[in-house]
């Protein structure tokens, strides 16, 4: 389980005082208990709803295709359950990485398979080079960084470590209700135009997709 970045060395895993004082008193309820479910430790179905995409329909074409093994980030990966969840399904079809500025115990339980990288986001880029990433995705983790300056640069940084075919797809505001959404849309799309970059656009109700043509 290789760990890049501030890694294990500065991982301050949180303690939940509430939970841990409570434990043996079986009338508190944990606080997994009290909030079953959360993004940092989503499964791959999980992730899959909520982007509107079928990570392992992706990977399955996209390996027949180029019959090597599919290079896939998962940008704000939490926990890397979604990720372990894929390298349990691919197994040497994929080569995997998980992206947070945060650091959890979990890793420790994933196989050498997954590379986890801990930093800040405008890092992100210096661990790949241009066209060699697969897939992109980011489940509610892109979202936060929508009203940083210059998110349509960061976005055009991780479009251009795609390969040709290769996708980003990331959970966005709702456009029906959120007029932010084309404004973003409209600066990603200008910034590629710098950089001679071709997509494919799709945009739902809750998440963008963009598939890089050249």
């Amino acid at each position: 389980m290789p760990v890049f970045g501030r890694g294990r060395y500065n991982r301050g895993i949180r303690v939940n005082k509430e939970t841990e004082l409570n434990r043996y008193n079986p009338k508190v309820k944990s606080y997994r208990e009290r909030h079953p479910w959360h993004k940092n430790r989503s499964t791959l179905n999980q992730v899959e709803t909520f982007l509107g995409f079928s990570i392992s329909d992706f990977i399955s074409k996209r390996s027949k295709l180029l019959r090597r093994p599919i290079v896939v980030l998962d940008w704000g990966c939490g926990n890397g359950r979604a990720l372990r969840d894929i390298a349990r399904k691919f197994k040497q079809n994929v080569k995997l990485y998980g992206f947070s500025k945060d650091s959890f115990s979990d890793w420790n339980r994933s196989k050498n398979q997954i590379t986890f990288i801990q930093e800040t986001s405008e890092n992100t880029t210096r661990f790949f080079s241009k066209v060699s990433v697969d897939l992109i995705y980011s489940h509610y983790g892109l979202n936060h960084l929508y009203e940083q300056p210059k998110f349509e640069k960061f976005a055009g940084d991780l479009i251009e470590r795609l390969s040709v075919g290769g996708v980003l797809v990331f959970n966005a505001m709702d456009y029906e209700r959120d007029s932010r959404g084309d404004v973003i849309l409209d600066k990603i799309n200008g910034e590629l135009g710098k950089r001679k970059i071709s997509v494919k656009l799709k945009t739902t109700k809750d998440s963008l997709f963009f598939e890089r043509v050249t």
